[in-house]
C-alpha cells in the first residue's frame, strides 16, 4: 500500500503505468504466480549469464569495463526481480497484514531462491 500510494502521488503516470501495478479487484489467478516466478527465474538466469560472462569481458576489455558490465547486469537482475516482487504483493495488500507479511516474507525468499540458484549453478 506504501509504494502504491507514494507512486501515485507522484504523479509520474509513465511509471506508474509501466509498472502496471495491480487493482484491487484484481484475481489472484495462476497467469499471476506464474508471471511472477518467470519473472524472479529471469533475474536468476541473469545472475547466471553475469557468472558467465564476466571473466570473457574482463579478458578482453580491461577492469574498467567489466566492472561496469557487471554493476549494468547486476542493477537490471535487482531491478527485475525487485519489481516484479512489488507487483505480485500489492496484490495481497487488500487482506490484511498478516497474510500480506506472509506473502511478503515468502516472495522475498523465493526472489532471493531463485537469484542464488542462477548464480549457484555457474560458480
Amino acid at each position: 500500500p506504501f509504494a502504491r500510494r507514494r507512486i501515485e502521488a507522484a504523479g509520474e503516470t509513465r511509471f506508474s503505468n509501466f509498472l502496471a501495478l495491480p487493482d484491487n479487484e484484481v484475481p489472484i489467478t495462476f497467469p499471476v504466480v506464474s508471471a511472477f516466478l518467470g519473472e524472479q527465474a529471469l533475474g536468476g538466469f541473469l545472475g547466471s549469464v553475469l557468472m558467465l560472462t564476466t571473466h570473457g569481458v574482463f579478458s578482453n576489455f580491461g577492469a574498467a569495463i567489466a566492472g561496469i558490465y557487471c554493476f549494468a547486469l547486476i542493477v537490471l537482475a535487482i531491478t527485475i526481480t525487485s519489481f516484479s516482487l512489488l507487483r505480485f504483493v500489492v496484490l495481497f495488500a487488500r487482506y490484511g497484514w498478516a497474510t500480506y507479511g506472509v506473502i511478503a516474507v515468502s516472495s522475498l525468499i523465493v526472489m532471493f531462491g531463485f537469484f542464488w540458484a542462477g548464480v549457484r549453478s555457474v560458480s
